[in-house]
């Protein structure tokens, strides 16, 4: 379940670490025949680990993308 959340998710390597700790709350996400089912549940159909969001929200994070130039300089795309 883990890589359909990454492929959706523009800063995978953050993804990668959230993942870790909230894979399990995404149960309600149900593959079927190559597509996730629409959750059923109120809202995102998901529980929020509040606590976990407010200790995550002390964190220093580069949100920034990263910029590739090739040798020459050009600016290079992702």
């Amino acid at each position: 379940m883990s890589n359909i959340l990454c492929t959706i998710h523009v800063r995978v390597r953050h993804c990668i670490a959230l993942l870790t700790h909230v894979q399990s709350t995404f149960n309600t996400l149900v593959l079927d025949d190559g597509f996730v089912k629409r959750p059923t549940g109120p809202g995102l159909g998901i529980e929020v680990d509040e606590g976990y969001v407010r200790e995550r929200s002390q964190d220093e994070v580069n949100w920034y993308n990263p910029v590739w130039h090739h040798d020459d300089g050009r600016l290079a795309e992702w």
